[in-house]
């Protein structure tokens, strides 16, 4: 199976300018990244690895077998911003019912990729006998 990849540049980019927001190199990384975290509340490389595991996982219901960037965006930032649909869609120049069909597709995905990609501190706590975890790089 032939996996499709966004690079944390192209997310970044495209991010910024579907939204209307100045992506041009002229503008310093640094502000450019503080855009898109504050639109998506999540950061390129983030963006980027979600992408690939999308395609990739083994749960069922978190595979997308061919991701459209734009509409994994277009839920991360309606996850950010719990705005109406109708803004949304005008956001991201689509209509209404596309906007509802695919926010609703891509945040079910996400949450079922949440089981197998994020770990919780309780988790930590409880493997070491309710003591926090040493600090330890993500997978």
């Amino acid at each position: 199976m032939a996996i499709d990849t966004v690079t944390p540049g192209e997310v970044l980019y495209h991010g910024l300018n579907w939204l209307k927001i100045n992506a041009s190199p002229s503008r310093s990384l640094k502000e450019r990244l503080g855009d898109f975290s504050d639109h998506y509340c999540v950061d390129p490389a983030s963006v980027s690895a979600a992408f690939s595991d999308l395609q990739t996982t083994t749960i069922d219901a978190a595979r997308i077998s061919n991701p459209n960037l734009r509409h994994l965006l277009m839920a991360l930032y309606w996850m950010k911003t719990y705005d109406l649909e109708k803004r949304v869609a005008s956001r991201f120049q689509n209509t209404p019912k596309t906007t509802r069909k695919w926010i609703k597709h891509y945040v079910c995905a996400i949450a079922a990729l949440s089981a197998e990609k994020v770990r919780r501190m309780s988790d930590d706590v409880a493997a070491v006998g309710g003591k926090p975890a040493p600090n330890r790089s993500a997978n």
